[in-house]
């Protein structure tokens, strides 16, 4: 066996066992009837994200947003994109669907941002438009589309769908299982105010993968982000990697209860 090859089926395993742990971790929130998880591996804590979190959240997801590659590609900087993060941070609190990581020094070092579908409308209109380059705006355009024309009651209640718009994680805390975790606390809290669907928009295939692993995925629309045009050029042309999708996915909170 060569060594690259060696060192992909270490790290599977690696993955594979770690995995395991956060399973274990995720049935044990579930069987209860609290609102907080602790990994005592990594020493992370897990909790709703509240009003009181906002600042400090929205701070962590700009920061961690700006290694993005699409809003890397466009040049926006932590302090440009702030205020959008507030405004999803802030809906994400109002509707307590989100998720807050904290590590022993009660700081944020990851989190999930979800709210309801039936109030992505809202949170377009709130978001700082003005503050975005144009290509990005062409972008964001994209995705409202394809929102729009989605036939959500094909799929299900569209009432009981929630909306996990990101999972952030600072680089120091990166391999602390915080993008597995983080979206499956907030899958137990939406599931326990009567939610049966969450759906998400990824462009990294791990997380396709992951998403396929866990059962009740329906990818319902990609976009391939390197042919979106603006004024007839293809805007991340030569920037965004050929065959870089937006997969619009939708996926069963709990399938053995559909």
């Amino acid at each position: 066996m060569d060594p690259s090859s060696y060192d992909k089926n270490r790290r599977s395993k690696i993955k594979r066992r770690d995995i395991m742990r956060y399973k274990e971790l995720i049935k044990q929130l579930k069987n209860s009837s609290h609102n907080q998880l602790y990994d005592p591996v990594c020493q992370i804590t897990y909790q709703v994200l509240q009003d009181r979190h906002v600042e400090e959240a929205s701070r962590a997801h700009s920061q961690a947003m700006v290694h993005n590659p699409i809003l890397r590609s466009v040049g926006m900087t932590a302090e440009q994109y702030l205020a959008d993060s507030r405004s999803m941070c802030q809906f994400s609190a109002n509707y307590g669907l989100g998720c807050v990581a904290k590590d022993t020094n009660d700081r944020i070092v990851g989190l999930c941002i979800a709210y309801p579908l039936n109030v992505t409308d809202e949170i377009q209109v709130s978001l700082g438009r003005d503050q975005r380059s144009s290509d990005l705006n062409c972008l964001w355009d994209a995705l409202e589309y394809l929102w729009k024309i989605t036939p959500w009651h094909k799929y299900g209640d569209p009432s009981r769908m929630f909306y996990i718009d990101d999972v952030s994680v600072i680089k120091s805390a990166s391999g602390c299982g915080i993008g597995y975790l983080a979206p499956e606390f907030s899958n137990i809290i939406a599931e326990r105010k009567g939610y049966t669907h969450h759906i998400g928009v990824t462009i990294n295939d791990v997380i396709l993968e992951d998403l396929r692993a866990r059962g009740g995925l329906t990818v319902i629309k990609t976009i391939d982000v390197s042919q979106i045009t603006k004024d007839g050029r293809k805007i991340f042309e030569g920037i965004i990697d050929e065959g870089t999708y937006f997969n619009l996915c939708l996926v069963q909170i709990n399938p053995s209860k559909l």
